[in-house]
């Protein structure tokens, strides 16, 4: 999983074009956002559908 956070908290700095001192927050925004999303498909459906 500490890649996994690593790979896209990277990702979401550089596309945002932050300086490297937000790392941080990068990481506790990736967390945020995987923490936030389901961890399996619900019957293949999204959330709206439902």
């Amino acid at each position: 999983m500490n890649r996994t956070l690593n790979e896209r908290a990277k990702s979401m700095r550089i596309h945002a074009e932050l300086p490297k001192t937000l790392w941080a927050d990068a990481m506790s925004t990736t967390a945020y956002v995987i923490n936030r999303g389901p961890s399996v498909p619900i019957g293949f459906k999204i959330l709206e559908e439902e």
